[in-house]
């Protein structure tokens, strides 16, 4: 089986042909719509000129549009357009995409001859695992993020997990949709052989663990974000505690009625009155917040 590549000038082949495009703009793109007939379905997915935003699959009679993502190391999703007609398979990628494809497509297989639809659910089991790699990473730098986000100083550290955590939510809902299309009684199933619903469901399991975890992964963050909250809260109500007996003795000595301007114009009034009372208040204030906190 061919495979065709962007740069590559070839515009005959004999028998089954995989091209590798990395836009609907390109030429090996309108060759392969033209020889496999997909001038409509590549129309229609261009017209509006949006970039699509969740996985999607429409099958005509002769072949099959799906649309699925991948993530790239950043963690932003990336789309991946599976075209299949029964001479051949139209994938339009990225680049970094398309090198892990190729590199997927020249792998030795276990299979004598796989054919297109094989060859589809095959690549979305490997999209799968990359996911899962992916995922790897963003866990170790939420870990790394974890131990610097607490403190008064972990503002940075706090707002990167918060950012972390929507590039999970956007993990977790892409591979939710991705596995309902793979459902076994999906309309991608139905369109398939019982050997390749075999091979669908061990690839519709893989997207299922991707979702799994980015859910766990997602709900840890948002406990970690909530236990940081709580103990700042404690921190700032701990602070504010100490300084209620501050300013309760700066409040009465402020008022500066009569009877007491005459009786604290000594320094013996002013160390125990203005120093020593405060501090006193200040420690009572300690000792029973100390108190309450272990009784909780």
């Amino acid at each position: 089986m061919q495979v065709l590549e962007d740069d590559d000038t070839r515009t005959r082949h004999d028998g089954e042909f995989i091209a590798l495009s990395r836009g609907f703009d390109t030429r090996l793109t309108a060759w392969a719509a033209g020889q496999l007939d997909l001038a409509d379905s590549i129309r229609a997915h261009t017209r509006h000129g949006r970039t699509p935003r969740r996985p999607a699959l429409s099958i005509g009679e002769s072949s099959a549009h799906l649309l699925l993502f991948t993530f790239r190391a950043d963690s932003d999703p990336s789309p991946i357009h599976l075209l299949v007609a029964s001479d051949g398979l139209l994938i339009v990628a990225d680049g970094d995409d398309l090198d892990r494809i190729r590199d997927r497509l020249h792998a030795p297989s276990t299979s004598p001859s796989p054919d297109l639809w094989a060859i589809v659910i095959d690549l979305v089991h490997q999209l799968a695992l990359h996911t899962q790699d992916i995922l790897d990473d963003m866990v170790e730098r939420s870990r790394r993020l974890e131990v610097r986000a607490a403190g008064f100083t972990s503002a940075p550290e706090r707002k990167a997990i918060a950012e972390l955590r929507n590039h999970l939510f956007s993990i977790q809902e892409i591979s939710d949709t991705q596995h309902r299309l793979m459902a076994p009684d999906g309309d991608l199933a139905q369109c398939l052989s019982p050997g390749h619903r075999r091979q669908l469901r061990r690839s519709a399991n893989a997207v299922d663990a991707v979702r799994s975890r980015a859910t766990q992964q997602y709900a840890r963050l948002g406990d970690v974000l909530q236990q940081q909250g709580t103990i700042i809260s404690e921190r700032l109500t701990f602070v504010a505690t100490i300084f209620l007996p501050l300013n309760l003795a700066a409040g009465f000595f402020g008022t500066n009625f009569g009877w007491l301007v005459d009786r604290i114009g000594s320094l013996s009034a002013f160390l125990a009155l203005g120093v020593a009372l405060p501090l006193l208040l200040v420690l009572v204030t300690i000792v029973l917040t100390h108190r309450v906190a272990r009784s909780s």
